[in-house]
């Protein structure tokens, strides 16, 4: 294997750091591949044993561990390094670590000086189909950890706050704010407090719908609202909102629930809006009257008219 291609497409370990005791006999590269096939397509493997050739003397010096990313492998049967891109990088650090936490919770021997996991904002460069995977996955790991042992999760990103709520809905929960004046914090216990904004999304989707403006990413905003609005009902999923009622124009929930999954986890980009097609804005605005109708929102938040 080219030796500058290699070094070009690493990224080495600390090996100073704690985390990363006994990788290889932990078998860490499984327990990591594990996690990865649930996102991604391309594979990696931990290069234990790095050399440095210094061609003055022809003496070798020992590198750090380091970690090389491939999709194909050579004739011979050795991997073809790629450089990975910020996304994949990202997702493949998130697994590195949901495989240490994995081994928290077993209790493995190299980590039971484990007390305190905490998760700050796992989102970055994670589209929304993976950050939905990735908060039910967390949630379903984190349900029962051991009794000495204490998670914290800090997150801006509404969608992952909403799944990882929903999911671990039996737990209590609590507001944290500052103060305006001092430097006080109060802790409120909240079990069913929705996010203000969720009026604001709805009209925003409302007045789309009457201009016709209709695009790919309003199915994300329709579910998170859904979402928002689940939490406050105490409904287990977000599909009870839109559950058959007399007065809906279309009974089929698991119809609904199936476009709404499609359209909001498939590569829709924020940043990059696409118009739906006629068909796909029919049944938005289906979903979205019967959502409506079905729940006790004030008609003044429509002008009156839904």
């Amino acid at each position: 294997m080219n030796q500058a291609t290699t070094i070009l497409t690493c990224s080495e370990l600390n090996t100073g750091s704690k985390f990363f005791n006994g990788l290889r006999d932990l078998e860490m590269e499984v327990k990591i591949g594990k996690f990865l096939e649930r996102y991604a397509d391309f594979s990696f493997y931990i290069d234990y044993d790095r050399r440095k050739q210094d061609r003055s003397d022809n003496t070798e010096t020992k590198l750090p561990p380091a970690v090389l990313f491939f999709r194909e492998r050579d004739k011979d049967g050795d991997p073809i390094p790629i450089k990975a891109s910020r996304g994949e990088e990202s997702i493949f650090i998130w697994c590195f670590f949901l495989a240490i936490v994995q081994l928290v919770l077993d209790q493995a021997e190299a980590y039971k000086w484990v007390r305190y996991i905490y998760i700050d904002d796992p989102m970055s460069s994670l589209d929304e189909g993976n950050i939905v995977m990735v908060a039910h996955h967390l949630a379903q790991m984190l349900k029962d950890p051991p009794r000495d042992l204490r998670v914290v999760v800090s997150t801006h990103h509404v969608l992952f706050f909403n799944v990882l709520c929903n999911e671990i809905s039996k737990s209590r929960k609590y507001f944290l704010t500052r103060e305006r004046r001092g430097r006080g914090f109060t802790v409120q216990e909240t079990d069913s407090t929705p996010f203000l904004y969720h009026l604001s999304s709805l009209l925003e989707l409302h007045q789309a719908m009457q201009s016709g403006a209709l695009y790919t990413h309003h199915f994300n905003m329709l579910r998170r609202v859904m979402e928002q609005t689940a939490c406050f009902f105490g409904y287990a999923k977000w599909e009870e909102c839109i559950k058959p009622a007399p007065e809906a124009e279309d009974p089929n929930q698991t119809g609904y629930k199936r476009v709404i999954d499609l359209m909001s986890h498939g590569d829709y980009s924020l940043y990059e809006p696409r118009e739906m097609l006629p068909e796909n804005k029919e049944h938005l605005g289906r979903a979205l009257r019967q959502f409506v109708r079905t729940h006790p929102f004030s008609p003044a938040l429509f002008g009156g008219a839904t």
